[in-house]
């Protein structure tokens, strides 16, 4: 495993700072915690014109949205959500549900409408589709950073429903609307004390995570070769560093289910990459790109390892809410193999401590490297939000309301920032030249935001301290006679910086943003590995990390 990770590593005791989201701008956010990759509890909800989040209760939404047609997630036979168990029906029949009390079901990341090519045509699917007038696009707190997806989480627990130890492969800005919700966080530098289902391959500076597949650090794709590069370069003519993980990501598919025989199947169809950039690459700043080329040679693997996912459920399993024996599934690669719900009553504490840890014989006979994790849990209510950088381990608590039981979330995704500038959080235009051009009403709000950053930084008129004078006077009548003009020196007004439409860099292609799915294998520790140490830093108050050895 190589781990470069260089960002924020909490210590024992650490809990996300609380902050007001009054207090935030774009460049802020994003300077203090995206670039340093810290977790941040954001008191307030979005403050975009379009969010009607509040509105969100159960009847509303059955008005509103009670026809779409949703994959719903149901308990397994141990009672546990995350097992990728789900069944069909209308957003109506599950909000029904929840009002009868039902806590088996749960709404989580919904399938995307796609062309013929299998190409995603959606940045959202069912039900927000029909809320789409409620909430912005992308936040204006997200800045330069770009949408990967926007989802609803939603179910019903009265004594709090655990989501299982996993990580994302994004950004997340997660905006709880009604109920509260207990993470227990820890950073991808422990990734190697946690147990994912599948080996880690490398953990990037950023923290994002890979497998067998090979990215930058922002999770677009690389060549064969050492990611390590500076300005890795692509071979698409001949399809270098493609393989079965890379076009699972692509498509967003969770490899739940296949047997590792399946998964190690080279059998696929290759994408036609050159076709795709190849009037691109003669016009640097050409958007004509070939889409539909790279997807039709997708779409044969699609069906193959989304099971049939076109498919419908049967109308019994639909009815009684319960999955076919076809469509459970195991966790995926990403998640962990520790069951906290078990360590803690194992330890009778809440508290995750490596102290904790350690009175859990089982845990320590199974996984002994997992008493090293520093794990932070804290809680989040209603009209709160939380910033979890990509590759950061949680494990989420549903507690829903106490009116109904419910408990509602939106999230967005992002593609994770490789960069420190808030002007260009991406060293390459990867993502930014496929988003664009799939998606012209979401260039068209950065580029409107961007706009009105340089319209108020250019049109900002130069003030002198008699012009600051005279309009304080103008507030206070009553010291009008009492002040003097000065001939002061000349105060230049303070306006935002300009946005930017994302850098130029080196890289070549698109490809949608996907979940990322990793390779088979138990990590069974990793001990001996090159870890970043811990330590403090007096000048900030918080822990950084030496850079790991390679």
């Amino acid at each position: 495993m190589q781990v470069e990770y260089k960002g924020f590593v909490p210590q024992a005791g650490w809990t996300p700072k609380r902050v007001a989201i009054g207090s935030l701008d774009s460049k802020s956010f994003f300077d203090k915690f995206v670039a340093t990759r810290t977790p941040v509890v954001i008191v307030g909800h979005i403050d975009d014109p379009e969010w009607k989040g509040s509105k969100w209760d159960l009847s509303y939404l059955s008005k509103q949205a009670g026809d779409s047609i949703v994959d719903v997630e149901v308990k397994d036979e141990t009672g546990a959500f995350g097992k990728g168990n789900k069944v069909q029906m209308t957003f109506g029949e599950f909000l029904k549900g929840l009002k009868e009390g039902n806590q088996d079901t749960y709404i989580t990341t919904q399938k995307i409408e796609e062309n013929e090519q299998g190409a995603p045509l959606q940045l959202f699917g069912p039900p927000l589709i029909s809320l789409k007038e409620d909430f912005p696009l992308t936040p204006k707190l997200f800045g330069n950073m770009l949408l990967n997806t926007v989802n609803l989480w939603m179910g019903s627990s009265k004594d709090g429903t655990s989501s299982g130890l996993h990580h994302d492969f994004h950004d997340n800005l997660y905006v709880l609307v009604k109920g509260k919700k207990r993470f227990t966080i820890a950073a991808p530098s422990d990734a190697p004390y946690l147990y994912t289902k599948a080996k880690i391959s490398k953990i990037h500076k950023n923290g994002l995570i890979n497998y067998d597949s090979n990215t930058r650090a922002d999770g677009s794709l690389v060549d064969g070769g050492d990611s390590d590069d500076e300005e890795p370069e692509m071979d698409f003519e001949n399809n270098q560093g493609i393989n079965a993980d890379l076009y699972k990501k692509l498509l967003n598919i969770d490899d739940q289910s296949g047997s590792e025989e399946e998964s190690e199947d080279s059998d696929l169809p290759a994408p036609d990459w050159g076709t795709l950039l190849q009037k691109g690459e003669e016009e640097e700043d050409s958007e004509d790109y070939d889409l539909d080329a790279m997807w039709a040679n997708m779409e044969a693997l699609q069906q193959k390892y989304s099971g049939g996912s076109k498919a419908k459920k049967s109308a019994n399993d639909s009815k009684k809410g319960k999955a076919s024996d076809k469509e459970k599934k195991q966790d995926p690669g990403h998640f962990s193999s520790l069951n906290l719900v078990q360590v803690r009553k194992n330890v009778s504490s809440e508290s995750l401590t490596p102290k904790n840890l350690k009175k859990d014989k089982t845990l320590v006979k199974n996984y002994p490297e997992a008493v090293k994790a520093v794990f932070s849990t804290f809680t989040i209510s209603e009209g709160e939000m939380l910033y979890l950088p990509a590759s950061w381990f949680h494990e989420v608590v549903s507690l829903g309301q106490e009116k109904d039981n419910t408990h509602i979330a939106l999230n967005y995704w992002a593609h994770p920032p490789d960069t420190e500038s808030s002007e260009a959080p991406y060293s390459t235009d990867f993502w930014q030249r496929f988003l664009f051009k799939t998606f012209p009403e979401l260039k068209a709000v950065h580029e409107e935001r961007n706009s009105s950053k340089e319209v108020k930084k250019g049109g900002e008129k130069k003030e002198t301290k008699k012009d600051v004078k005279e309009n304080v006077n103008q507030k206070s009548p009553k010291k009008q006679q009492q002040t003097t003009p000065s001939k002061g020196k000349v105060v230049q007004g303070k306006g935002q910086s300009p946005g930017g439409n994302g850098p130029q860099g080196k890289g070549k292609g698109q490809s949608p943003g996907g979940k990322g799915i990793q390779g088979k294998g138990q990590n069974t520790g990793n001990k001996g590995q090159n870890q970043p140490k811990r330590k403090r830093d007096d000048s900030q108050g918080q822990k950084t990390t030496k850079k790991a050895k390679k």
